[in-house]
């Protein structure tokens, strides 16, 4: 909330995302600003996928799921956050994949997994 009050924010391009329908929203993830940015940028109600230690105790983990994040298990490929995240595309959401930008190979290949499955559902068109 105290984003959405006081920052200065600018989106470029914001125009050109539909405002309705499926959408794979990919951002690359410096600081814990970049989530509450995105909600304060993109008009849209948006689904992340966010790492499993965000839903370590049940308040965080409530507070989480209750702004439309799932949990991701980031050692492994996890199938349940790719069936998630394809699901919500099928309900016709926007689906925010955010990468940390330091995450070594072993992990990216996770949200490589999720970004390909989602292309092959052929719900989207990149914009």
């Amino acid at each position: 909330m105290f984003y959405l009050i006081f920052a200065r924010r600018e989106g470029y391009g914001v125009e050109h995302l539909p405002p309705n329908g499926p959408l794979i929203i990919v951002a690359n993830h410096l600081s814990d600003a970049d989530p509450p940015a995105l909600v304060a940028t993109i008009r849209r109600k948006l689904r992340f996928i966010g790492k499993q230690s965000l839903f370590a105790n049940p308040m965080s983990s409530m507070f989480f799921r209750g702004m439309g994040v799932h949990p991701l298990d980031r050692d492994r490929v996890d199938i349940g956050a790719i069936r998630w995240v394809l699901n919500k595309l099928n309900e016709g959401h926007p689906v925010t994949v955010i990468e940390m930008a330091h995450l070594c190979s072993e992990r990216r290949r996770i949200f490589d997994a999720i970004i390909e499955a989602a292309v092959d559902w052929g719900g989207t068109d990149p914009i």
